[in-house]
């Protein structure tokens, strides 16, 4: 039986023969073999599947999604034949963790530096980005999530990445992520915590910016402007132009009441970590086109559904308007009034209208 944190090292032939299945027919492994199926299969994707499905183009043969039948919410990663990787659908809540106090989101904005001690940040249930982790000394102590959405990131920063993955007790991602960190070393996820979620405007195997379908979802609120925000893990989160956007989606649709998020100066100055060669930043470019309307759809949803997100960054430009504001002292003291409803982490909002139910919202204004 595979356990979760474990790969198919270990694991029995027989208990692997559900997934194998699907390779019945299949041509041996090897760099050629690869090779020439995924050059076939991004020719075909080119010449045949309609242009809102060139997107797979980067996932290949070696790389397959499955859900486990028996355990609903979770399911397999399966890389090549031989690496099987247990994860949990975002669905199904991020893990064990302290839920009391509501949850802080620990980004890269410089301002974070400016925290006498932040090792606090760790007292909440706490989510780290990309290169932030750097920036918090942690002792012995982890993170409780890690979510990373750039492809870049992982790309330029690979050895600040797996930093990452030690410094938190689970890792978090879209398919197309967990397929870069596969094509780069396959063994790097055995043995830790994943949780999957999907990217609403890429999905996996499926078209890209299907508003049709978004329409459709439950717990989606959709802006004039095409912006959207998933108050709905199951269905999957936006984007967005900072990876604080789906990360508030999914601790949204955990069921927080309270979110604290420090170090968000959107400045697109230097970051809370040493850069030899600065990755470029095009928050400022996108700011008014992008950023900004997408955190303010994030607050009216929040705000529908009871939710309160504090802006703790002295730095940021967001306009209070949009967030409100607190000092990091003051939050990390508990100074906000926090309503959490004890229990395990939800499925989905607590509120009078679930999202698995009903038609998907459309923001006003």
């Amino acid at each position: 039986m595979i356990h979760e944190g474990s790969a198919d090292a270990d694991t029995p032939a027989d208990d692997l023969k559900g997934l194998r299945c699907a390779w019945t027919n299949r041509a041996p492994s090897g760099a050629l073999s690869v090779g020439a199926k995924r050059f076939a299969r991004r020719v075909w994707l080119r010449l045949f599947a309609r242009r809102p499905f060139w997107h797979n183009r980067a996932y290949d043969g070696r790389f397959l999604c499955l859900p486990d039948t028996a355990r609903p919410g979770h399911g397999y990663l399966i890389w090549d034949e031989r690496i099987v990787l247990p994860v949990t659908h975002a669905a199904a809540g991020p893990g064990p963790g302290n839920l009391a106090g509501g949850c802080n989101i620990v980004a890269s904005g410089p301002s974070i530096l400016e925290i006498r001690d932040r090792q606090r940040l760790l007292d909440r249930f706490s989510v780290a980005v990309n290169g932030a982790h750097a920036a918090v000394p942690r002792g012995d102590r982890q993170f409780d999530l890690y979510v990373v959405t750039d492809l870049q990131f992982i790309k330029g920063r690979w050895d600040l990445f797996r930093a990452g993955l030690d410094a938190a007790k689970t890792f978090a991602a879209n398919h197309r992520v967990f397929v870069e960190i596969l094509q780069r070393d396959p063994q790097l996820l055995v043995g830790r915590r994943l949780v999957l979620f999907t990217d609403l405007s890429q999905p996996y195997l499926g078209p890209r910016n299907d508003k049709a379908a978004w329409r459709r979802l439950p717990g989606v609120m959709l802006a004039p402007n095409g912006l959207g925000f998933s108050l709905n893990p199951a269905v999957g989160v936006f984007p967005g132009d900072t990876v604080i956007y789906p990360c508030l989606q999914l601790l949204c649709g955990w069921g927080f009441r309270q979110i604290f998020v420090f170090g968000m100066d959107l400045t697109g100055a230097q970051r809370s970590y040493r850069e030899d060669y600065p990755a470029p930043s095009f928050l400022v470019r996108d700011y008014a086109s992008a950023v900004l309307p997408s955190f303010e759809l994030a607050a009216r949803a929040a705000s529908a559904w009871g939710i309160t997100i504090w802006n703790c960054s002295p730095a940021s430009v967001l306009p209070e308007h949009v967030l409100p504001k607190l000092a990091p002292e003051p939050a990390l003291n508990g100074a906000a009034a926090v309503n959490w409803i004890q229990g395990s982490f939800s499925k989905q909002p607590r509120t009078g209208r679930p999202p698995t139910g009903g038609s998907a919202r459309r923001a006003t204004g």
